[in-house]
């Protein structure tokens, strides 16, 4: 009697982990369905004041390379400094560059930006309202890895093996469940 209730704490338990399991790998589908998107939606995700990027040039090399997963953080024009790297919108196009020069003419302030990778600094002077945000931290690859997954059939086979990680020991389990042979009352 007694290992017949452990047998079913015991499948009640297994039957939980594959549950959770089912859930985890659905919820990292979307997670990477929402990360792979980022490119196509304006390389831009937001969320509590960050806003992330994935960089798709060189411009800021050695410090940020092409690829790399940027994450920005809302910051008032009044707490940028010289040095600071900024991500900014132009027309529709994101841009991330080095303030280096703070210009405050008249009540407003204006900001002189510059790539790393370049001598001269940009013409136009980038001002409040076009500031995204402040450089937080970078991860190099990474957007490169959300890029690879942006075509279905990378996320498939990326979903695919997700998938079959967390399910792996759980079919190894029911699998060697069924291969046991079943005892014999000895008469």
């Amino acid at each position: 009697m007694r290992r017949k209730k452990r047998r079913k704490k015991r499948s009640f338990f297994q039957s939980i982990g594959f549950v959770v399991n089912i859930l985890s790998i659905i919820f990292l589908a979307f997670a990477l369905s929402s990360l792979a998107g980022l490119h196509v939606l304006k390389n831009e995700l937001s969320f509590f004041g960050f806003n992330c990027y994935i960089m798709d040039s060189d411009s800021m090399q050695p410090g940020i390379h092409s690829g790399s997963f940027i994450l920005t953080r809302v910051t008032p024009p009044n707490h940028i400094a010289v040095n600071d790297i900024i991500t900014y919108r132009i027309s529709n196009k994101i841009t991330t560059q080095r303030v280096i020069e703070i210009i405050q003419e008249e009540g407003s302030i204006s900001y002189i930006t510059k790539a790393d990778k370049t001598d001269e600094p940009n013409a136009v002077p980038v001002t409040p309202e076009q500031i995204i945000g402040v450089h937080t931290l970078s991860i190099g690859g990474v957007g490169s890895v959300m890029l690879f997954l942006r075509k279905p059939l990378h996320f498939a086979f990326a979903l695919i093996l997700i998938i079959a990680l967390f399910l792996i020991p759980d079919i190894r389990k029911i699998l060697k469940k069924k291969t046991k042979p079943l005892k014999q009352p000895s008469a």
